[in-house]
């Protein structure tokens, strides 16, 4: 007895001393933002990793001013939220990895809920369309989700063994000064991706997860309900609504041929130019920068040393640098005035025009770069076997 006794009291007493240890270091540290004990600047903020993730920017979108919102998948980590032509705007970007449409909608009505949000610049993309209501895990333990409890909200954030775990690798990080990918207002910190970048295996591995990811590339009027539903949300506010399509890179568009859903793409855009054609609003605009233009065509190196390209990581991601000129394009209406067609405001006037502009530029590209659209038709290939489909090479020569 006297040894159970003496068992327990030592259970219940390292027990303590994790609880209290782990409390301490949590909340001092604050991997998440959640709690600012030290203040809403400390030395350690650049070395938090999980600026890019669900929790952080939930916890961003409720403590820190926001009228000008930022949404879509990872391809919006590239607007910076510090950008001069967002002029004297409160901006926090609010993009997610691997984000659909229904977790981008959650996200945004929790920002009506805990900003004063006055503008709204969402990239939309055919993929995130879907009918699927998948969330990851990291959402589930997030304020986004509307059935978190408070309570396993803190406790999971305070002495949880993954939040710890999360504190000790700041502390660590800021040892050796290895930095955040992203800043404190959600848009990604290029200096600390581009230590570690090789520009042609990333294009290479990018095609790979293209390819897989737009061969089945479905976008249902689920999707495009909720987009409506955002219209309506930001008139019933008078919110501004920018809507674009991002600057895929021209790779990433002959993937689209390569897997025969070029079609569908066309047939999205056409989808989402009736939508806004059938629920006018004065302060909503679509904006399409996808194509074959100067920045889109951005050559990819030959060699893998650290020689990287001016617009693009690969061939999905675009660079701060061309999101800068997208943020020009539709906040301050400026153009390079070269003649390009970069960045067009698409109405139904003009869709028909402007999709088979896109396919002449395409002729004109496709015989001057007949190796990278092999790549990209090889990469189709071997990534298509495993699903025992073919490439559809014809049609990358029509």
């Amino acid at each position: 007895m006297t040894l159970s006794v003496g068992y327990l009291r030592t259970f219940f007493s390292t027990l303590a001393v994790w609880l209290v240890g782990a409390t301490l270091l949590n909340g001092l540290v604050d991997p998440f933002d959640a709690y600012q004990l030290l203040g809403n600047d400390t030395s350690l903020d650049d070395y938090k990793k999980m600026r890019g993730s669900r929790i952080y920017k939930a916890e961003m979108i409720t403590r820190h001013p926001c009228n000008t919102l930022i949404l879509g998948t990872s391809r919006t980590l590239a607007f910076d939220a510090e950008s001069p032509h967002w002029e004297n705007d409160e901006v926090y970007n609010a993009g997610l990895a691997a984000a659909n449409l229904s977790e981008t909608f959650h996200v945004f009505q929790y920002a009506l809920k805990h900003a004063d949000v006055r503008r709204v610049l969402f990239c939309a993309e055919p993929n995130s369309f879907s009918s699927e209501v998948r969330y990851p895990d990291e959402f589930t333990l997030s304020r986004f989700d509307p059935d978190r409890s408070e309570a396993a909200y803190h406790i999971d954030n305070l002495i949880s063994l993954r939040t710890t775990l999360l504190s000790l690798k700041v502390v660590s990080d800021f040892v050796i000064d290895n930095r955040a990918q992203f800043s404190r207002l959600g848009n990604r910190n290029e200096f600390a991706k581009s230590r570690r970048h090789r520009t042609r295996s990333l294009f290479a591995k990018q095609l790979t997860l293209d390819v897989n990811s737009l061969a089945f590339m479905p976008y249902t009027w689920e999707g495009l309900d909720l987009l409506r539903q955002m219209v309506e949300d930001c008139r019933c506010r008078d919110i501004e609504l920018i809507v674009i399509i991002p600057p895929y890179h021209a790779l990433h568009l002959e993937a689209m041929w390569a897997v025969g859903q070029w079609k569908t793409f066309e047939s999205w855009k056409r989808d989402v130019v009736s939508l806004f054609a059938d629920n006018p609003y004065h302060r909503a605009a679509l904006w399409d920068f996808s194509g074959y233009n100067r920045f889109t065509t951005e050559a990819v190196p030959q060699n893998d040393n650290r020689d990287t390209m001016q617009w693009y990581w690969e061939s999905s991601h675009f660079k701060r640098t061309l999101g800068e000129k997208i943020i020009q394009r539709v906040i301050r209406g400026d153009g390079d005035g070269d003649g390009t067609t970069f960045g067009v405001q698409l109405t139904a006037s003009n869709i028909d025009d402007h999709l088979a502009r896109i396919r002449s530029e395409r002729q004109h590209w496709l015989p001057h770069h007949s190796q990278d659209a092999d790549w990209v038709l090889d990469t189709a290939d071997r990534v298509l076997k495993r699903y025992n489909r073919v490439a559809t090479r014809p049609t990358l020569r029509q």
